[in-house]
Protein backbone atom coordinates (compact mmCIF):
# COMPACT_ATOMS: atom_id res chain seq x y z
CA UNK A 1 0.00 0.00 0.00
CA UNK A 2 2.77 2.20 1.05
CA UNK A 3 4.81 1.65 -2.26
CA UNK A 4 1.53 2.29 -4.16
CA UNK A 5 0.85 6.02 -2.17
CA UNK A 6 4.30 6.96 -2.78
CA UNK A 7 4.16 6.36 -6.66
CA UNK A 8 0.67 7.96 -6.79
CA UNK A 9 2.93 11.22 -5.19
CA UNK A 10 5.68 11.15 -7.43
CA UNK A 11 2.92 10.61 -10.62
CA UNK A 12 0.69 13.92 -8.97
CA UNK A 13 3.88 15.86 -8.68
CA UNK A 14 5.18 15.28 -12.34
CA UNK A 15 1.95 15.44 -13.41
CA UNK A 16 0.99 18.38 -11.99
CA UNK A 17 0.82 21.74 -14.40
CA UNK A 18 3.74 23.34 -14.98
CA UNK A 19 2.79 26.79 -13.52
CA UNK A 20 2.06 24.63 -10.76
CA UNK A 21 5.65 24.17 -10.13
CA UNK A 22 6.98 27.07 -11.54
CA UNK A 23 8.73 29.70 -9.71
CA UNK A 24 5.81 32.35 -9.46
CA UNK A 25 3.13 29.45 -8.33
CA UNK A 26 4.81 30.34 -4.78
CA UNK A 27 3.82 33.85 -4.88
CA UNK A 28 0.04 33.00 -6.15
CA UNK A 29 -1.53 34.14 -3.68
CA UNK A 30 0.15 37.29 -3.01
CA UNK A 31 0.06 40.81 -4.11
CA UNK A 32 2.07 43.70 -4.97
CA UNK A 33 5.32 44.21 -3.21
CA UNK A 34 5.33 40.62 -1.74
CA UNK A 35 4.37 39.27 -4.85
CA UNK A 36 7.41 41.05 -6.48
CA UNK A 37 9.77 39.63 -3.39
CA UNK A 38 8.69 35.94 -3.96
CA UNK A 39 8.84 36.28 -7.74
CA UNK A 40 12.02 38.29 -8.19
CA UNK A 41 13.82 38.69 -4.48
CA UNK A 42 14.72 41.46 -2.40
CA UNK A 43 17.16 43.47 -4.06
CA UNK A 44 18.79 45.51 -2.70
CA UNK A 45 17.05 45.94 0.27
CA UNK A 46 19.21 46.33 4.01
CA UNK A 47 18.67 47.15 7.16
CA UNK A 48 21.31 49.86 8.57
CA UNK A 49 23.45 47.77 10.97
CA UNK A 50 22.07 50.40 14.06
CA UNK A 51 18.39 49.21 13.63
CA UNK A 52 19.19 45.51 13.40
CA UNK A 53 18.49 44.85 17.14
CA UNK A 54 14.88 46.33 16.76
CA UNK A 55 13.00 43.33 16.19
CA UNK A 56 9.36 44.95 16.70
CA UNK A 57 8.22 45.14 13.07
CA UNK A 58 8.68 41.22 12.95
CA UNK A 59 5.94 39.88 13.73
CA UNK A 60 3.62 40.95 10.78
CA UNK A 61 1.29 38.01 9.36
CA UNK A 62 -0.76 39.59 6.43
CA UNK A 63 0.68 40.54 3.60
CA UNK A 64 1.35 44.53 4.19
CA UNK A 65 2.98 42.82 8.23
CA UNK A 66 4.70 40.45 6.46
CA UNK A 67 6.54 42.90 3.42
CA UNK A 68 7.44 45.54 6.58
CA UNK A 69 8.79 42.55 8.66
CA UNK A 70 10.89 41.55 5.29
CA UNK A 71 11.79 45.28 4.93
CA UNK A 72 12.56 46.25 8.79
CA UNK A 73 13.40 43.08 10.74
CA UNK A 74 17.02 41.95 10.23
CA UNK A 75 16.59 37.98 11.17
CA UNK A 76 13.75 38.14 8.08
CA UNK A 77 15.48 39.91 5.57
CA UNK A 78 18.50 37.56 6.19
CA UNK A 79 16.07 34.68 5.61
CA UNK A 80 14.76 35.95 2.57
CA UNK A 81 18.19 36.41 1.48
CA UNK A 82 18.88 32.99 1.47
CA UNK A 83 15.21 32.52 0.07
CA UNK A 84 16.59 34.90 -3.45
CA UNK A 85 19.84 31.77 -3.26
CA UNK A 86 17.48 28.95 -3.16
CA UNK A 87 14.87 30.75 -6.22
CA UNK A 88 18.56 31.35 -8.16
CA UNK A 89 19.57 27.55 -8.00
CA UNK A 90 16.07 26.63 -8.04
CA UNK A 91 16.01 28.16 -11.81
CA UNK A 92 19.41 26.69 -12.38
CA UNK A 93 18.31 23.14 -11.41
CA UNK A 94 15.37 23.39 -13.29
CA UNK A 95 17.22 23.80 -16.53
CA UNK A 96 19.28 21.06 -16.71
CA UNK A 97 18.05 18.35 -18.87
CA UNK A 98 16.04 15.92 -16.72
CA UNK A 99 18.28 13.14 -17.28
CA UNK A 100 21.02 15.29 -15.03
CA UNK A 101 18.14 16.03 -12.45
CA UNK A 102 18.24 12.43 -11.68
CA UNK A 103 22.07 12.60 -10.52
CA UNK A 104 23.58 14.67 -7.67
CA UNK A 105 24.53 18.09 -9.76
CA UNK A 106 26.41 21.54 -8.12
CA UNK A 107 22.57 22.90 -8.75
CA UNK A 108 20.33 20.44 -6.48
CA UNK A 109 23.66 20.26 -3.97
CA UNK A 110 23.01 24.55 -3.19
CA UNK A 111 19.33 23.92 -3.33
CA UNK A 112 19.98 21.20 -0.70
CA UNK A 113 22.30 23.31 1.23
CA UNK A 114 20.35 26.60 0.75
CA UNK A 115 16.88 25.24 1.83
CA UNK A 116 18.78 23.16 5.03
CA UNK A 117 20.38 27.05 5.50
CA UNK A 118 16.41 28.46 5.11
CA UNK A 119 14.91 25.68 8.08
CA UNK A 120 17.77 25.70 10.09
CA UNK A 121 17.22 29.47 10.63
CA UNK A 122 13.55 29.73 10.27
CA UNK A 123 13.24 26.94 12.58
CA UNK A 124 12.40 28.34 15.99
CA UNK A 125 9.15 30.10 14.28
CA UNK A 126 9.91 33.54 15.87
CA UNK A 127 8.40 35.16 12.61
CA UNK A 128 5.61 34.80 10.47
CA UNK A 129 6.81 36.05 7.74
CA UNK A 130 9.69 33.30 7.71
CA UNK A 131 6.77 30.31 7.17
CA UNK A 132 6.50 31.15 3.17
CA UNK A 133 10.36 30.75 3.34
CA UNK A 134 10.09 27.45 4.79
CA UNK A 135 7.34 26.10 2.82
CA UNK A 136 9.36 26.94 -0.47
CA UNK A 137 12.58 25.33 1.38
CA UNK A 138 10.91 22.38 1.72
CA UNK A 139 8.84 22.15 -1.69
CA UNK A 140 12.19 23.18 -3.33
CA UNK A 141 13.91 19.65 -1.77
CA UNK A 142 10.37 17.94 -3.13
CA UNK A 143 11.17 18.57 -6.50
CA UNK A 144 14.39 17.88 -6.29
CA UNK A 145 14.34 14.50 -4.55
CA UNK A 146 11.30 13.95 -7.56
CA UNK A 147 13.92 14.14 -10.05
CA UNK A 148 16.13 11.97 -8.30
CA UNK A 149 13.16 9.77 -8.01
CA UNK A 150 13.27 9.24 -4.62
CA UNK A 151 9.52 8.81 -3.20
CA UNK A 152 10.05 8.67 0.31
CA UNK A 153 11.97 12.08 0.45
CA UNK A 154 9.08 13.65 -1.74
CA UNK A 155 7.11 12.85 0.60
CA UNK A 156 8.85 13.74 3.49
CA UNK A 157 9.28 17.26 2.54
CA UNK A 158 5.91 17.63 1.13
CA UNK A 159 4.83 16.66 5.13
CA UNK A 160 7.42 19.43 6.13
CA UNK A 161 5.35 22.33 4.19
CA UNK A 162 2.31 20.66 5.06
CA UNK A 163 2.86 21.13 8.58
CA UNK A 164 4.25 24.47 8.39
CA UNK A 165 0.97 25.59 6.23
CA UNK A 166 -1.32 23.85 8.94
CA UNK A 167 0.47 25.87 11.53
CA UNK A 168 1.15 29.37 9.75
CA UNK A 169 -0.77 32.07 10.76
CA UNK A 170 -0.74 33.91 6.95
CA UNK A 171 -4.02 33.46 5.71
CA UNK A 172 -3.09 33.84 2.11
CA UNK A 173 -0.33 31.31 2.37
CA UNK A 174 -2.97 28.44 4.21
CA UNK A 175 -5.28 29.10 1.51
CA UNK A 176 -2.84 29.20 -1.73
CA UNK A 177 -2.88 26.84 -4.49
CA UNK A 178 0.17 25.54 -3.44
CA UNK A 179 -0.63 25.15 -0.07
CA UNK A 180 -4.08 22.90 -1.75
CA UNK A 181 -1.24 20.86 -3.82
CA UNK A 182 0.86 20.24 -0.56
CA UNK A 183 -1.69 19.13 0.98
CA UNK A 184 -3.16 16.80 -1.69
CA UNK A 185 0.04 15.52 -1.32
CA UNK A 186 1.04 14.76 1.83
CA UNK A 187 -2.44 13.87 3.26
CA UNK A 188 -3.39 11.42 0.27
CA UNK A 189 -6.69 9.96 2.10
Amino acid sequence: MRKRMIGLLIFGIGAAPQPLLAQNMYSEPFIGPLKEIIDQGIGDRNIAPDERTDLSKCNGADEKGVVQAIESCWPVLETYRLLAELSSAMREWKALPSEKQMLVTPQSTLVGTLSDDILRRAASRKYPAEDIARVIAFFSRAQVAMGRDDPNDVYRNMVGADIVISMTRIDALRNSKLAAFIRGVARPD
